[in-house]
């Protein structure tokens, strides 16, 4: 997942510098670039700046980007927006592994030491199919514990504070559940598209051509390495909220087409230097993975 770093007085240094991409522009700039291209978000600075400046670009919690606030100091780092469904907390745990600053959570479910449902969704790369089933069940977490849930495989280890059930359940895996389900989130999209196309463009298509069922489900979006530097490519990634990306270069992508037994296609083999992009894609990016379906919009092509 990409993380872009934010500073407020850009001439401080920090420790930080140089892990993770940094913004230029003005603080209005860098954060409007990086809630456009990016998963996660280190805003080192005040937080009441963060909090005014952010408002604008806030959609929803299951689709924005996971932003913490650092002091310069690196003495603490906060949790601010997608703390569970966007990895604000795992990152914020993981600067406090490297570089020792205090974890300071709000959360009614983390102080308590409870995994939340959003929480345990992303840690185990599942999806919520209901989103609105979130507080209910984090509510109930907190007030009248266990959850209940049914269907996990015996190996899915689950928190100690979720009861499995063999009968009525609160939670499902895949199906089942009478609050909600949670589904695995184990797809890969490959993608081709026209160099003149936008993001809206390319995500309209996406929401007509691959099924609902799917467009949820996707875990990693991959392409052409030519693609992969493109803007477009993960803008489209983010309004997706597609987590994980992938390229391969034209060497790697032949010996798929060759080893799937696609057919020549000369009008791409002249722009890219191969045949096929989305499909053979796909297959390296899933490690071999069966075809679910293959289409073509008028200016791109997908390969899930």
């Amino acid at each position: 997942m990409k993380t872009a770093l934010i500073k407020v007085r850009t001439t401080v240094p920090s420790p930080l510098d140089g892990a993770y991409i940094e913004m230029k522009g003005s603080l209005k700039e860098k954060l409007e670039k990086a809630f456009t291209y990016y998963n996660k978000i280190i805003f080192i600075g005040s937080m009441g700046i963060l909090v005014r400046m952010i408002q604008p670009f806030i959609e929803s919690k299951v689709s924005d980007p996971a932003i913490i606030v650092v002091d310069e100091k690196l003495n603490y780092c906060i949790p601010v927006l997608s703390a569970h469904l966007g990895g604000g907390i795992d990152l914020c745990q993981s600067l406090q592994r490297e570089f020792g600053c205090t974890c300071v959570l709000t959360t009614s479910t983390d102080i308590n030491q409870l995994t939340g449902i959003d929480l345990f969704a992303f840690r185990n790369k599942l999806v919520i199919e209901d989103p609105k089933a979130i507080l209910p069940l984090n509510s109930k977490l907190l007030n009248a514990p266990p959850l209940t849930v049914k269907g996990f495989p015996a190996d899915f280890q689950v928190p100690t504070h979720y009861l499995p059930s063999k009968k009525q359940a609160d939670i499902g895996f895949e199906s089942g559940g009478t609050v909600t389900n949670l589904q695995k989130q184990n797809l890969v999209l490959g993608v081709g598209f026209h160099n003149d196309m936008t993001a809206d463009a390319l995500m309209e298509a996406f929401a007509n051509l691959i099924p609902k069922d799917f467009q949820k489900r996707i875990l990693i979006l991959t392409s052409h390495e030519k693609k992969w530097h493109h803007r477009v490519f993960h803008e489209f990634a983010r309004k997706c909220n597609i987590p994980d990306t992938e390229h391969f270069s034209n060497s790697s992508l032949s010996q798929a087409i060759h080893v799937l037994g696609l057919e020549e296609r000369p009008v791409v083999k002249k722009y890219m230097g191969i045949s096929h992009v989305a499909s053979p894609s796909a297959y390296l990016a899933s490690k071999k993975g069966r075809e679910l379906i293959t289409i073509k919009g008028e200016k791109c092509k997908f390969s899930l």
